[in-house]
């Protein structure tokens, strides 16, 4: 049963940062022409449940050339440490290779060490013909109907950061994968003004709701808090469990410019 929730709890942990945020076509974009991300950037998160530090996610982004096009490759690397190595560990890579100018994914490549799973997967996009080219570990690619402007499950966290995102309203979004199209919706809910880095930052929190079946919506209920400025940094997520919430706080970022209030300074008597 322990191992269990342990299990859960680490995929729970990942699926929280993979499915942050996601956004599709059209949307109103809140900078036409730039991107609030650029290479260099680098995004540390410390995964906490009950108070225990339990796992990282470092997210990086840089550029990359293939075929001779120029993509923004956006990096995940998901590790378990402290406690958790002594019940479970997992040592997990996410890069998803993104045409800038067609604001579209390329390739998904996934790499799963854990416990007790060893998987690799790679999904070739190619959204001119409106297919998806899936290998898993040594089996056959598999080709699967790709749905206009679907974004992978990571790289759709970076796209959502370019939208206006308004309070109470919605956004609706295809997305694919698990080699399904499928839909799924953002809730804006509110603006907050939250602690990280020894300050505070202003941020809105929006509530990812997912459609695919046994993905996040069957595990928990999840809310991610983005900085209310230019860059929409993934400041703070909350997944909350029948056993307890899952925390996962900005520890440490490069390349971006966060707008930390920091605390007043006490008047000496």
């Amino acid at each position: 049963m322990v191992n269990r929730i342990y299990i859960k709890y680490q995929i729970t942990l990942l699926s929280a940062f993979f499915f942050l945020t996601i956004a599709v076509f059209p949307l109103q974009a809140a900078h036409a022409g730039e991107f609030p991300f650029s290479p260099g950037e680098k995004l540390v998160y410390e995964g906490t449940w009950l108070g225990i530090s339990a796992g990282r996610v470092e997210a990086n982004v840089d550029e990359v050339y293939i075929d001779g096009i120029k993509l923004i490759r956006f990096s995940l690397h998901a590790y378990t440490t402290g406690v958790m190595n002594t019940f479970w560990t997992a040592d997990d890579h996410f890069d998803s290779y993104w045409n800038p100018q067609k604001r579209l994914p390329r390739r998904l490549e996934v790499i799963i060490r854990e416990s007790n799973t060893k998987k690799d997967k790679t999904i070739d996009f190619f959204h001119g013909t409106k297919t998806a080219i899936v290998k898993i570990n040594e089996r056959d690619p598999v080709e699967k109907e790709l749905n206009p402007a679907a974004q992978d499950f990571f790289s759709s966290g970076y796209f959502i950061r370019m939208q206006n995102l308004i309070v109470r309203q919605n956004i609706t979004f295809p997305i694919f994968e698990d080699n399904k199209n499928y839909d799924a919706r953002i809730e804006v809910i509110k603006k907050e003004r939250i602690s990280i880095l020894g300050g505070e930052v202003d941020t809105i929190m929006i509530k990812p709701i997912l459609k695919l079946e046994g993905a996040m919506q069957k595990r928990g209920q999840l809310w991610v808090w983005l900085t209310d400025d230019e860059q929409r940094v993934p400041a703070k997520l909350r997944l909350k469990m029948f056993f307890g919430s899952i925390y996962l706080k900005l520890i440490e970022a490069k390349g971006v410019n966060l707008k930390i209030i920091l605390p007043k300074a006490k008047k000496k008597k």
